[in-house]
């Protein structure tokens, strides 16, 4: 028997836009398909600085970033937008979405500043609840 009920079909993520951060193009290119399936806008850079350059062009209604990225890391990245204004983004929501261990890493990240841990890649399909978890209650479905 199928689910007829009305979230079947809808797009949880219409209207919200995400920024991802992650060095591995194809981790990337997964996100990318995966949220606009599901209705967002979603922008993708490869590096803490371009994050940052994204941050100061458009405001994103979450940020979802890998915590493992040659040069700077995705720790200093969230710990540096914690330092912006709010009209900067410094109070957007942020989910890490790493392969480093949770045990090592999820209170790091707690403690930078991110609102969630989710790890690569079997909890992938945790990101779209996730993501809807840490929208403002304006913006949530």
């Amino acid at each position: 028997m199928l689910d007829r009920s009305p979230h079947v079909g809808s797009k949880p993520l219409a209207g919200i836009r995400i920024l991802v951060v992650d060095d591995n193009a194809d981790c990337l290119g997964a996100l990318r398909v995966l949220l606009q399936f599901n209705g967002a806008d979603v922008q993708t850079v490869a590096s803490a600085d371009e994050a940052r350059a994204a941050l100061a062009q458009s405001r994103p209604h979450v940020l979802i970033s890998d915590l493992n990225m040659p040069g700077e890391d995705g720790f200093s990245l969230l710990a540096s937008v914690r330092l912006l204004a709010s009209d900067r983004g410094g109070d957007t929501p942020a989910l890490a979405f790493s392969a480093l261990s949770p045990f090592d890493a999820e209170s790091r990240a707690r403690a930078v500043g991110f609102q969630a841990f989710l790890r690569k890649p079997g909890d992938v399909l945790l990101i779209i609840p996730t993501v809807v978890r840490l929208l403002p209650p304006a913006l949530a479905p």
